[in-house]
This record gives C-alpha cells, structure tokens and sequence, in this order.
C-alpha cells in the first residue's frame, strides 16, 4: 500500500474538490433561485399595491388637494389639406 500512497493521495483530493465544487454549485444554483423569487414576489407586490391605489382613487370622491380629472373631449381631425 505504501508504494501507491501518492496516487491514493491525489485521487482523493480530486474526489474531495470535486465534491466541494458541486457543493458550491448547488449552493449557488439555489442563492440564485432564491433572489429571483424575491424579485418575482416584489415585483408582485408592487403591482398589487398600485392596482389597490388605483382602485381607492377611483372610488374616493374628489376632494381641495386632489380634483377630479378633467373629462375627455372628444378628438377633432385636423382640417383637410384643400380646405379654404
């Protein structure tokens, strides 16, 4: 056994950073996963909370600090080119 000690040596230190580096992978793979539902969940939250704003500002009465919005008038063309 003595005689083959440095090739056991280095395949154990091969399996033995092989390991680490897979380890490390996961490890990373799931920080990365982790960020990404973080984002999707703020990302949805945010959405939430503007269409809530959106929906008590449609539903509170105008008031001195925010007036009601000016009604939409209806769109006019432009007079034709010939026209006099």
């Amino acid at each position: 056994m003595g005689e083959n000690l440095p090739i056991v040596l280095v395949e154990v230190v091969l399996i033995f950073g092989g390991v680490l580096a897979f380890a490390w992978w996961q490890l990373h793979e799931i920080k990365v996963d982790q960020r990404k539902a973080a984002a999707e969940r703020a990302k949805k939250a945010a959405r939430a909370e503007r269409e809530a704003h959106q929906a008590r500002e449609s539903e509170d009465p105008p008031t001195a600090d925010r007036p009601a919005p000016e009604p939409a008038r209806p769109a006019r063309a432009p007079p034709p080119a010939d026209a006099p």
